[in-house]
């Protein structure tokens, strides 16, 4: 399903929206534990500020970089094989 929806149009928002909320929110806290780790993750998981809270939880790296490699991380997990 996460390969079907990352090739439609319009591509999905970062963070993503209610309509990919339960598809592609894993996704973001995969990124974000791979990078930071579990501590990070329930951080982001409590916060009320969805856009402020991902800055802080990737150390204050703009939230244009962190998008951009939200979508390669989507990108390697439509991959196959």
């Amino acid at each position: 399903m996460v390969v079907l929806r990352i090739h439609d149009r319009p591509a999905p928002s970062f963070p993503p929206g209610r309509r990919d909320a339960l598809l592609l929110g894993g996704t973001v806290f995969d990124l974000l534990q791979r990078e930071e780790g579990d501590e990070a993750c329930l951080e982001l998981a409590r916060a009320p500020d969805p856009q402020q809270a991902l800055e802080r939880a990737f150390h204050g790296r703009p939230f244009r970089q962190t998008e951009q490699a939200w979508r390669s991380h989507l990108n390697r997990l439509a991959r196959p094989g």
